[in-house]
């Protein structure tokens, strides 16, 4: 789950006093009582990180064939049983659980379909995704929805291991900062960016965006990495060809320790090894890229011998504008990997456009996409070991949730062949248990 402040800490650390009626060193070391003391995570408004912005600046509106900017950008913003947003920076911030941001810009540098939902803050935070090698831009996008300031630090990760390079930022109550990581560091074809935050935390996104030449070739958001593990699942990655035209994927793996990985392909017919077979090592703190074999919209799955963080990104051709006819342009969609989920709940406000959910589990479930009233909105089989894609034939600004150890994505898609993924959050509170010994005070 996004991760949220534990509150009232301090406030069972001094009833746990109270309680046993002594001072820290009223008993010897080895006799101290301990108790157990359940805590409830504190609600905390969410953050959308607001409009795609042109990396080398605001530049107006659409100014050519190859301009830079746009004239056809349409975004909203649906949320569910939430006050009206407040701006924070060029975004927003919301009181409420959930709301997804998406974003359509015709034409220009960053020409593209980009969904993000709207996240609450917290302190650990992992970017798994963009690139600041040329014709790419990284801007991370820092928002503090909370009254209490955040000291930030950022450190990237590339290639060739952890860049000495990194960034400390302050980041004010009711802020957004943003920072072009290619100005921290370029020739990053590959990037995994670890953010950390003092006091209740910041929300952490990359605007992800893409050139080949001249022509636009995607802009999406990369969104926040779940837990580290070792056996993952990436749904709704794909299509690839061997041409490259039909699409052309990728999956990023970051190992922080060093691992050994595996791969298999979970598609419309059940699992099959990744044909090069062999396992891939990772070397502790470098990120590295693998191609997709050729296949329709499938999951990957990932076995791995210590903890990894992964994602996978697929690029498609879209219909070009009529003066760039004979030229290919493309958009692209990040999404993450998922651990193997039990009993939780994940949830989507699904936005417009033509929306599906991609779905996969390891035995043969139900898929069960239920509204916010609990009533079933959609119910379908998926056999043991494959992937299935679900339209959501529902209302935009629905807010869709699928129980059970099932991994999903919502990809959304729109002419002339835009693609964007949200992914699905944990938006249920969590009680903490959090052991409580006596010790000496020191100042």
């Amino acid at each position: 789950m996004i991760g949220r402040t534990v509150a009232g800490v301090f406030a069972a650390l001094i009833a746990f006093w109270i309680a046993i009626g002594t001072g820290p060193d009223a008993r010897p070391e080895d006799d101290r009582p301990t108790t157990s003391v359940a805590v409830t995570e504190a609600v905390l408004p969410i953050a959308c990180p607001g409009s795609l912005t042109i990396p080398v600046g605001n530049i107006g509106g659409g100014d050519g064939v190859i301009g830079s900017g746009s004239d056809d950008i349409r975004e909203s913003l649906f949320r569910l049983n939430a006050d009206e947003p407040v701006a924070t920076g060029d975004g927003w911030t919301i009181t409420g659980v959930l709301a997804t941001e998406i974003e359509r810009v015709g034409d220009g540098d960053i020409a593209g379909l980009s969904a993000v939902p709207c996240l609450a803050p917290r302190t650990d935070t992992w970017l798994v995704g963009g690139s600041t090698a040329i014709g790419s831009s990284a801007r991370l996008v820092l928002t503090n929805p909370t009254d209490v300031a955040s000291d930030v630090k950022v450190t990237l990760y590339g290639p060739a291991g952890q860049v000495d390079q990194g960034l400390g930022i302050a980041v004010g109550p009711h802020s957004q900062s943003s920072y072009l990581l290619e100005g921290v560091t370029t020739g990053l074809a590959t990037l995994v960016v670890h953010v950390e935050a003092t006091a209740a935390g910041v929300t952490a996104v990359i605007q992800d965006s893409r050139l080949d030449g001249f022509l636009a070739a995607g802009t999406d958001w990369v969104v926040p990495n779940d837990a580290a593990g070792t056996e993952l699942a990436i749904p709704g990655v794909g299509p690839s060809a061997p041409d490259g035209l039909s699409g052309a994927s990728t999956v990023r793996l970051f190992a922080p320790d060093g691992a050994t990985v595996s791969l298999r392909i979970a598609g419309i017919l059940g699992s099959v090894p990744w044909p090069a077979g062999e396992s891939i090592t990772l070397q502790p703190g470098v990120v590295v890229d693998v191609n997709l074999p050729a296949t329709d919209v499938a999951t990957v799955l990932i076995e791995a011998s210590a903890p990894i963080y992964a994602a996978g990104f697929t690029a498609v051709g879209r219909a070009p504008d009529e003066a760039l006819q004979g030229t290919a342009v493309r958009d692209g969609a990040w999404v993450n990997a998922q651990a193997h989920r039990k009993d939780r709940s994940y949830s989507v406000v699904v936005p417009h456009y033509a929306v599906s959910a991609v779905a996969y589990s390891q035995e043969s479930a139900t898929f069960r996409a239920l509204g916010p009233d609990g009533s079933e909105l959609l119910s379908a089989t998926i056999p043991a070991g494959q992937t299935r894609e679900f339209p959501l034939s529902v209302p935009s600004g629905t807010l869709v949730t699928v129980e059970g150890s099932i991994a999903w994505s919502v990809r959304v898609r729109d002419l002339p062949g835009f693609i964007a993924t949200v992914q699905p959050e944990d938006i249920g509170a969590v009680d903490t248990s959090i052991v409580v010994e006596p010790g000496s005070y020191v100042p």
